[in-house]
């Protein structure tokens, strides 16, 4: 009698692999405003980008540049991109959506690249609307103020204010993957400038020491000093790898 190894069933859709990159990251960018507060938080983000600008290009300076413009819609982009980072993560696990994520895609590190790679998306998006609003103001206001502004675009400060973007952004997807909640990085993130600015006062030391934390530090490479690149890369370390390597961590090790 010729013997035959039986073996269990297996549904194959045990096995599936999940959607692909390019999906999962598609996906996730629709997330970034898949509900009423997210979309809420992009208009008003928006609408601040285009006061910046506006109100830059109406009151401009002697030098007033449309690079400059451009430079002042960032930084409410920033704080939107902030938020919608943010929320892209903690919406997950305070819904409990989570699971159903990761039963579309198992892959656990894909999902978080999924996120970040939405949020670069989403970044470049919100960086050529700056643009966009800076070109706009420069051509609309002159019409209603009189003064010119200088059609002049500088890459340089061009590229500190998109990555400017980047940094805000990315930093608070790393501390959002690790607190999991959207109150705490937000009010951290938003505050510590401000924190930043008043303990620098106390003496040299105390700024010297928080230039190596430094949330702006991006933008320290406009007038740069020994040791900026050094900053930089310090302040890196402290707001996105650290965190985001903890989340990642706590994530794909199966800690929800």
């Amino acid at each position: 009698m010729t013997m035959v190894e039986s073996r269990p069933y297996t549904d194959p859709a045990v096995h599936q692999a999940g959607p692909g990159l390019g999906r999962a990251v598609l996906v996730e960018a629709r997330t970034l405003t898949g509900t009423r507060s997210q979309r809420a938080v992009a208009a008003g983000g928006l609408f601040a980008m285009a006061a910046f600008a506006g109100g830059r290009a109406l009151q401009p300076l002697a030098e007033t540049t449309t690079s400059q413009l451009v430079a002042m819609a960032c930084g409410p982009a920033g704080w939107m991109m902030l938020v919608l980072a943010v929320l892209l993560v903690s919406q997950e696990f305070s819904h409990g959506t989570i699971e159903q994520s990761l039963l579309a895609d198992p892959d656990r590190s894909r999902l978080v690249l999924a996120k970040a790679l939405a949020v670069l998306a989403a970044d470049a998006v919100a960086f050529l609307v700056a643009v966009l609003m800076g070109a706009g103001a420069a051509l609309v206001a002159p019409l209603l103020t009189g003064t010119p502004v200088l059609w002049r675009w500088d890459a340089g400060q061009l590229a500190l204010a998109a990555g400017s973007l980047v940094f805000t952004s990315l930093a608070a997807l790393a501390w959002a993957l690790v607190s999991r909640s959207a109150p705490a990085p937000i009010m951290v993130l938003l505050l510590w400038p401000t924190i930043a600015l008043l303990l620098s006062a106390v003496s040299s030391q105390v700024a010297a020491v928080l230039g190596w934390v430094n949330l702006d530090a991006v933008w320290v490479l406009a007038d740069p000093t020994p040791g900026a690149w050094a900053r930089l890369a310090s302040s890196m370390l402290v707001w996105i790898v650290l965190p985001a390597g903890l989340g990642a961590w706590r994530l794909v090790k199966g800690d929800l």
